[in-house]
C-alpha cells in the first residue's frame, strides 16, 4: 500500500464505515453484489449501448489516472473524506468506486464544470494546517493562489 492508497482503499475496512445487520448490530461482511438490485450488473447491459456510450462506461471503470493534482497528504485526508461521505465498505474491494482519481484528473485538467474546488480544499487546508500546524497543500496549489512556499513558511 503506498501512502496515497488508504487502507479502505485496499480492503482493510474500518469496522465502523462497515453497515449493520438491522437486527443483531453485526458488521456485514463486504458483498460482491451490495445494494437494492442484488444480482443486476449494469456492466451486463453493453450489447444495448451504442459504441461511444460503451468507451465512456468501460473507461471509467477500468482505467484510472494516477494522483497528480493532490499531494500525498491531500489524497490521503480527502481520501479519508470520501470514504466516510461516500460509504463503500459494503463492496468487495473490486467492486469499490474509485472517487479521488477521478476529482483529481478533473482538477489536474482544470475541467471543473464553473465550480471552484481550490477554496474549499484551500479552506480546510487552512483549518488543518491552523489546529494542527502542518501544510498540506502542494506547491502547485500554493501557486494557484499566488503564494509561495516560503510565504506559508
Amino acid at each position: 500500500m503506498n501512502s496515497k492508497t488508504s487502507k479502505y482503499q485496499s480492503g482493510e475496512a474500518d469496522s465502523a464505515l462497515l453497515p449493520r445487520d438491522p437486527r443483531s448490530g453485526d458488521a456485514l461482511v463486504p458483498r460482491q453484489q451490495p445494494g437494492y438490485y442484488a444480482g443486476f450488473s449494469t456492466l451486463s447491459q453493453q450489447s444495448f449501448w451504442d459504441a461511444a456510450t460503451r468507451k465512456v462506461v468501460t473507461d471509467r471503470v477500468d482505467q484510472h489516472a494516477p494522483i497528480r493534482f493532490f499531494s500525498s497528504a491531500e489524497a490521503t485526508f480527502w481520501t479519508t473524506v470520501f470514504d466516510h461521505l461516500v460509504p463503500q465498505a459494503d463492496r468487495t474491494p473490486d467492486r469499490r468506486i474509485p472517487i479521488l482519481p477521478a476529482l483529481d484528473e478533473r482538477l489536474r485538467l482544470d475541467r471543473t464544470s464553473g465550480y471552484d474546488w481550490v477554496a474549499p480544499g484551500h479552506a480546510v487546508s487552512d483549518e488543518v494546517e491552523a489546529t494542527h500546524g502542518f501544510h498540506t497543500e502542494s506547491d502547485q496549489h500554493r501557486s494557484r493562489r499566488g503564494e509561495t512556499t516560503s510565504s506559508r513558511e
